[in-house]
């Protein structure tokens, strides 16, 4: 066995003996079948995450200036409106107004060629000093499926191999970039599985201008982003309305800006607005979140408002899938548990489950304000589940007893 698998099932099982002598007479075995040792820890040694290798998109749209740009930007990431907010201050501090019709250009990657994006990026500017290019939808080059044009209409290419090294027309162009042009390019379908430090293209982007991460808050940090975006639109929003926004509307932040601009044309300047102002006039648009769910069920610990996101849920997953879902999530908190327990930074443990960074801080406070004893009631709970499930009981009952479980 290679010395990552050796260290995280050592790690691993240290955890589940302790919380096994803390609840006297657990079977750790279960757990080891159950496949929790092979899943817990990614390796055995501190890796550079993804998160940490790349600008937040908030920290680099603050950074931007007109004295500073770069010659190339790969702008990644699931948040459509921070991803749009950026591409439009780089377009204004690049090109000045009277000069953008010439020296401003989207294309779309499904409809050009990456040696013919290239060639655009080699364009000199007009009667300005610096021209504007953004490519949109990158991941086309990388083999992947991407939109098409502006108008919205999509398109399935054929599927590419992945580019060679040495392969790639505009990483080839970035190792001498124009020195007028401000190259943008986005990824329209972020898909988090995708190791994009490895490109070849991303890495031509990291060495002469910068990568920015575009992810979309969650949690805490949802609601800090609406709270913020209600008050440069003059809206005072309650507790409770951020809470009926979030769950209604999801967390796409370009849905929920169109919400707050419609609540500021109804809202008083004097009167903050409730939950039943926002249940009036916002339509339900989210579909039920996963994150959203086990945030509520082992960060707030909230009984009520988990099993209304579970009912959601189970509309559309089975049950067995749900209750994966759940154990998948506890085992990572373990698992950081006994990291943290061995003298490990939460930052090094959070690399080699590869979670990242907004999350693993929320699930080490959940690791550190839950004792071990629970710790072996919850698994022991989860492994009763899933037996349970198997024999056929009904769905719902099993997986309602299991959240006011972990709710306790």
């Amino acid at each position: 066995m290679a010395n990552g698998s050796s260290e995280r099932s050592s790690l691993f099982a240290k955890a589940i003996s302790g919380f096994g002598a803390a609840v006297g007479g657990f079977d750790a075995g279960v757990l080891v079948a159950h496949g929790a040792a092979k899943r817990s820890l990614a390796n055995g040694k501190a890796v550079r995450g993804f998160d940490t290798m790349i600008q937040r998109g908030e920290e680099s749209l603050r950074g931007l200036s007109a004295k500073n740009l770069k010659p190339a930007y790969l702008i990644l990431g699931d948040d459509a409106w921070m991803r749009d907010s950026f591409v439009a201050r780089l377009r204004d501090l690049a090109v000045p107004a009277e000069w953008r019709d010439m020296n401003s250009e989207t294309v779309w990657a499904v409809g050009t060629p990456e040696s013919g994006a290239a060639d655009l990026a080699q364009t000199q500017p007009f009667g300005s000093p610096r021209r504007f290019l953004l490519i949109r939808g990158i991941e086309t080059y990388r083999g992947a499926k991407a939109e098409s044009g502006e108008g919205g209409a999509e398109e399935k290419p054929k599927r590419r191999s992945r580019v060679k090294a040495g392969e790639s027309p505009l990483a080839a162009y970035l190792g001498s970039p124009s020195p007028g042009t401000t190259l943008a390019m986005t990824v329209e379908r972020w898909d988090s599985r995708k190791k994009w430090e490895d490109d070849e293209l991303f890495q031509a982007v990291e060495a002469v201008g910068t990568v920015v991460n575009c992810r979309r808050p969650r949690g805490e940090d949802l609601r800090s982003w609406i709270s913020v975006m209600a008050a440069s639109l003059g809206v005072k929003l309650d507790p409770g309305a951020v809470r009926e926004l979030v769950e209604r509307t999801g967390d796409d932040t370009q849905l929920l800006e169109r919400e707050m601009e419609k609540l500021a044309c109804y809202a008083s300047p004097e009167a903050s607005v409730t939950a039943e102002d926002v249940i009036a006039l916002t339509g339900e648009t989210a579909s039920v979140n996963v994150f959203h769910f086990l945030d509520t069920l082992f960060v707030e610990r909230n009984p009520a408002r988990a099993l209304g996101l579970l009912s959601g849920l189970l509309r559309d997953n089975h049950p067995l899938k749900l209750h994966a879902i759940l154990a998948s999530q506890l085992r990572k908190i373990v698992a950081l548990k006994a990291g943290l327990a061995e003298g490990l930074p939460a930052s090094v443990v959070a690399g080699r489950l590869r979670l990242p960074p907004y999350l693993a801080d929320q699930l080490a406070l959940v690791a550190r304000r839950t004792r071990p004893r629970r710790f072996a009631l919850l698994l022991r709970a989860l492994s009763e589940a899933e037996t349970a499930l198997k024999r056929g009981r009904d769905g719902r009952d099993v997986l309602e007893a299991l959240v006011f479980e972990c709710c306790k």
